[in-house]
């Protein structure tokens, strides 16, 4: 006989775990900023919040501790230096603060530079942006330079309907000279050309068509825009103008207002010591009169004959030969208003075939002043001081139809007119 040794035992319930801890992982960002110059405004909020159980909570001090270990391994600070954001335009900082925004990063602003920081795939979005951004600005000043060292030494020049000739503008000019021509060109008004260098021309929408020029300028000298280019070696060149051309027609116009002769031919001339040694002159008498009126540069006419010619297109005016026709207003060169006082055969001596000459001159006429025959430098504008003259004297004051210039490098011959 079994015999019962008490109550059968109640069972024991297992051990529930514990229940489970909500953790935030904290960011281990820098402090919050506090007045920031420009701050980006952040919308995102980054935090992640995670939800941790285990079986006891040492294993999950153990796995908490592990995530803040491997969390803080995916972060980095990078600082932007002073220099670097100070080379960024307007348009590529707002770029640089929206995405920093946008990657939820935080900015701590110093005196001078920003430090930013936040997950390291994040960070070299960033980074990207600013070199990218940097580079570009870098590259864009590098081609600005290029473009003003371009711009001095060459000319790239367009020819409007007047026949005068306008410099196109320095990013234009670039892109001639680097044949990056592809999406055309923009001129001085906006107006967008195609171009074709081996016709030296542009066109436009509605197909009408500009010649284009190519000058290069010496290191001591710039080329006039109506000149034609001239060779290394060439510093005096003469250029027989076609007359169909505007600037001949102009010319022409001009002689025969008060000339009925014949025009034959018309030449421009090109000399680069005469007109360096012109444009210093007029500097300085610009400079001298700057409150009366400055250089007065006039275009007056000027006669002579077959031998001189040659001779004033090579060395210019000289005028050690005043006495050989007149020296009623003083002992220099002489130019007149109109062309029918040159055209006179007294200064425009004919050639055997009847051909006669005169330059149409480039004169710095300045302040002027009666002149007399006796005088061999223009009057002082002072008695009291004699090194201060007028730079010109005249048959009359009020009304001068002549002019007398007594430093050779107060005129530049401009073109010379065959005429008969």
């Amino acid at each position: 006989m079994n015999v019962a040794n008490g109550p059968a035992p109640l069972p024991v319930p297992e051990q529930a775990p514990p229940p489970p801890v909500p953790v935030s992982a904290p960011p281990p960002l820098p402090p919050a900023i506090t007045d920031p110059p420009t701050p980006p405004t952040s919308s995102s909020n980054q935090n992640s919040i995670f939800k941790v159980t285990g079986l006891s909570q040492t294993n999950i001090s153990n796995a908490m501790t592990q995530m803040k270990v491997v969390y803080q391994g995916q972060i980095s600070s990078q600082i932007f230096r002073k220099a670097e954001l100070d080379a960024l335009t307007a348009e590529d900082l707002s770029t640089l603060k929206a995405q920093i925004d946008l990657l939820g990063l935080q900015v701590q602003y110093g005196e001078d530079d920003w430090t930013v920081s936040g997950l390291t795939v994040n960070m070299n979005q960033v980074m990207l942006l600013l070199q990218s951004a940097v580079y570009g600005t870098l590259t864009r000043e590098m081609k600005t330079r290029d473009e003003e060292e371009l711009y001095r030494r060459v000319m790239w020049c367009v020819r409007g309907p007047d026949g005068t000739w306008e410099r196109l503008p320095k990013e234009a000019n670039y892109q001639l000279e680097m044949e990056e021509i592809e999406d055309g060109i923009l001129d001085a008004q906006g107006t967008e050309w195609k171009v074709n260098l081996q016709n030296m021309e542009v066109t436009n929408n509605l197909s009408f068509a500009k010649a284009l020029k190519r000058l290069e300028n010496l290191p001591d000298f710039i080329f006039p825009l109506y000149w034609d280019d001239m060779a290394p070696d060439e510093t005096l060149k003469v250029v027989q103008l076609s007359p169909l051309c505007a600037e001949y027609q102009k010319v022409k116009q001009g002689f025969q207002l008060t000339c009925p002769k014949t025009v034959l031919k018309i030449e421009r001339v090109q000399n680069i010591h005469l007109r360096r040694s012109y444009e210093a002159q007029l500097k300085h008498i610009s400079d001298k009169n700057k409150l009366t009126g400055g250089a007065n540069e006039k275009l007056l006419c000027h006669g002579t004959t077959q031998q001189n010619a040659k001779s004033i297109m090579s060395t210019g005016f000289d005028r050690r030969f005043s006495g050989q026709n007149a020296t009623c207003y003083g002992q220099g060169s002489y130019f007149a208003l109109n062309s029918s006082y040159s055209a006179h055969t007294l200064y425009s001596k004919p050639a055997a075939d009847g051909t006669q000459l005169m330059f149409l001159a480039r004169v710095l006429t300045g302040r002027h002043a009666l002149g007399t025959r006796d005088m061999r430098v223009p009057p002082p504008l002072d008695p009291l001081n004699p090194d201060e003259r007028f730079d010109s004297t005249v048959d009359n004051v009020t009304q001068p139809s002549m002019f007398v210039v007594f430093h050779d490098n107060q005129a530049y011959p401009d073109y010379l007119v065959s005429f008969r």
